[in-house]
């Protein structure tokens, strides 16, 4: 059994391949297992805890690594292997790490054929895949809306908006994320909440030019001594700076913004977007997005509407 632990902590993708036999994955990964609550059971025990925690992180890792290397699968041997994760650390924030990770030599989690895959978010298609095929949930909340710990307290979908990574947002949303947990009865957020739609809103701003409109505006609708108050922002580096109220009502105005949206939010929303929702939403329940919706009995083109492949 140590010997076995060993080579796993010391595992190689390139020059220890033969320590995994593709043919027989699944049933080495449950064998592996096996191995390690008996080695959690046996020094379970010891005093020096720190290196107990450390060690098991190292060795549940490893064989998560193994997993996605080899493509297991198998759904319910990988969600096993996720929720040792969870008990280990609390969260999955390795897991997700490369989403504000821009070094693209250096990969946590190597695959074969990299360079035919899109490499950024695989990790996140196959854990959320079988993790979704298992119906795995932490205390009532699912994996793809597990808080992480590291940058932000925050679920991976607000972390993808405030890094830039449009595609792995799509990604999560298309497997259910949930933006705002209050739509479904659970716990407000709207700390997370504020802080993606002020992200978002910050790129869009951007995105809209500088043209100047009727600047009256900001005098009409909304007196500036009742908007008196600190807006966060976060810059390219990722660091969070503050501007004053006054500021950003002159800056709107300037933009033309608030007619804008005036005329974009004013209007009844789009029957085909709330068919779409509710749609989605009965899906999301019975744990069938985002693959149930190639099943529905709609034309391929409403299938990708529904999929927010198309819009």
């Amino acid at each position: 059994m140590i010997c076995r632990l060993k080579r796993i902590l010391n595992w190689d993708l390139i020059e220890d391949e033969g320590l995994f036999n593709k043919e027989r994955g699944s049933e080495i990964i449950r064998d592996l297992m096996v191995h390690f609550n008996r080695w959690k059971s046996l020094i379970g025990t010891s005093n020096n805890l720190a290196d107990f925690v450390g060690l098991q992180h190292l060795v549940i890792y490893t064989m998560a690594k193994l997993c996605f290397y080899y493509w297991i699968r198998d759904s319910e041997i990988v969600a096993e292997i996720l929720r040792q994760v969870y008990i280990c650390d609390g969260h999955f924030s390795s897991m997700f790490a490369h989403i504000m990770n821009h070094n693209e030599r250096r990969s946590m989690w190597p695959a074969p054929n990299q360079e035919t895959r899109q490499k950024e978010y695989l990790t996140m298609v196959y854990f959320l895949t079988h993790a979704h095929n298992a119906k795995l949930e932490f205390s009532g909340v699912r994996f793809v809306d597990l808080r992480l710990r590291v940058p932000l307290r925050v679920p991976p979908v607000f972390l993808a908006a405030i890094y830039n990574k449009p595609q792995m947002l799509l990604l999560l949303l298309r497997h259910g994320a949930i933006v705002d947990r209050r739509h479904t009865g659970g716990r407000s957020d709207d700390w997370d909440l504020n802080m993606l739609l002020r992200h978002l809103i910050r790129i869009l701003w951007a995105s809209l030019g500088s043209e100047t409109e009727d600047s009256s505006w900001d005098t009409t609708i909304i007196p500036m001594g009742e908007l008196e108050f600190s807006l966060m922002n976060f810059d390219s580096g990722g660091l969070m700076t503050t501007s004053n109220s006054h500021d950003f009502i002159r800056s709107v105005s300037e933009r033309g913004i608030v007619p804008r949206l005036m005329n974009r939010y004013l209007e009844p929303s789009d029957l085909r977007h709330l068919c779409r929702f509710t749609i989605r939403d009965s899906l999301n329940v019975n744990w069938n997005l985002p693959f149930g919706v190639f099943s529905l009995p709609l034309p391929k083109v409403l299938q990708k509407y529904v999929n927010l492949s198309e819009d």
